[in-house]
């Protein structure tokens, strides 16, 4: 079988155990393929794209897939989730970085909306959206400052090859 029809036998399965990793050399085009995979198949499927560039703890991996998630689902809706997600982000470090000289009464009243911001963390996400199955692509694995065992959750992650996950 070759790497096409093993991507599209993956995508297939309706409850995968375990990922499928791409590896191979920095540059060899590990991205570009799956580019290309995706543009050719995307009627199927709807495939959200993850980049682990500076992830450092499995908490803010599963935000940054709900927000990846959250922006497909606007696209495929026409909303704009994505100016959404960015304004809430944006409001978070601006608070952040003027919270310490606000009154302390302000200071409650921020955070109070703060944590409205963090609303991502409770919207649920499902392997469907707009009747196709949902596929998660992680890229830039050799980026990633997780550990290689995050023992904040009850799950390891392996460190062995960090060239490419998806």
């Amino acid at each position: 079988m070759d790497l096409i029809e093993e991507l599209k036998s993956y995508c297939d399965i309706n409850n995968p155990v375990g990922a499928l990793m791409l590896s191979g050399e920095w540059g060899s085009g590990k991205t570009y393929f799956i580019k290309k995979f995706i543009k050719s198949v995307k009627d199927k499927y709807v495939f959200v794209c993850i980049s682990l560039f500076g992830i450092d703890s499995l908490d803010k991996l599963r935000v940054d897939v709900k927000k990846k998630w959250l922006e497909k689902a606007s696209e495929l809706d026409k909303l704009n989730g994505t100016k959404v997600l960015k304004i809430a982000d944006s409001y978070k470090k601006v608070f952040g970085t003027i919270k310490e000289v606000l009154p302390e009464n302000w200071q409650k009243k921020g955070e109070v909306v703060s944590s409205i911001m963090d609303l991502v963390n409770f919207v649920p996400i499902s392997n469907r959206m707009s009747d196709k199955k949902v596929i998660l692509v992680f890229d830039d694995l050799e980026r990633s400052n997780i550990s290689c065992t995050d023992h904040s959750e009850r799950s390891n992650i392996s460190c062995t090859d960090h060239s490419g996950m998806y």
